[in-house]
């Protein structure tokens, strides 16, 4: 058809609808049109929305951890224990990914509940508070990617006397010493 626009020199959208409405539909039919072969109607209705929903969806495979954590999409899904004793570390569990950003968790065709693990930087981020331990320890922690920098009353930034003899900080200073020269002897 596009070859036979250029031949016409129709290059506007209304006269290749004109075109294609008076001459082209009826050339077509006439070509390829044929009758039934039979007259049953074969086709089907649409299915249903869960129906459509279930097979629009990504299916991904992957690796359940020792404490029942499955790594998505750079999140991580805490699923619930299906027994006590049994973790199926190393087992494969299908996560169902649909168009409208839901999640589901499959194993063997049974559906898993989870809930989405928040790490501690989204906490703070979302104003939740962070991990209970926040004592003198997490306080020094060291900082990924940072170099350490001892605090101002770290005994490293006192001078080396200082360290070297604490109680002579707490003394009081020496006088100074004089030194008489050879003349000065009686």
């Amino acid at each position: 058809m596009i070859k036979k626009l250029r031949r016409r020199n129709l290059g506007t959208h209304a006269g290749a609808n004109h075109y294609r409405e008076q001459e082209y539909l009826a050339a077509h039919n006439r070509r390829f049109a044929r009758a039934p072969a039979a007259k049953e109607n074969f086709h089907q209705p649409a299915p249903l929305a869960a129906r459509l929903r279930a097979i629009f969806r990504r299916e991904s495979q992957r690796v359940i951890s020792n404490d029942w954590v499955v790594s998505y999409g750079g999140r991580s899904l805490q699923l619930q224990r299906q027994s006590q004793r049994y973790a199926p570390a190393q087992g494969q569990v299908t996560v169902w990914d649909a168009e409208e950003g839901s999640l589901e968790v499959e194993d063997r065709g049974q559906k898993l509940e989870w809930k989405e693990i928040v790490r501690a930087t989204e906490r703070s981020a979302t104003g939740e508070k962070g991990m209970e331990n926040s004592g003198p320890a997490t306080a020094t922690r060291r900082r990924a990617g940072r170099r350490w920098k001892p605090a101002a009353e770290h005994p490293w930034r006192r001078g080396y006397q200082e360290r070297r003899n604490p109680r002579a900080s707490s003394r009081p200073a020496a006088p100074p010493l004089v030194v008489l020269s050879a003349s000065a002897w009686p």
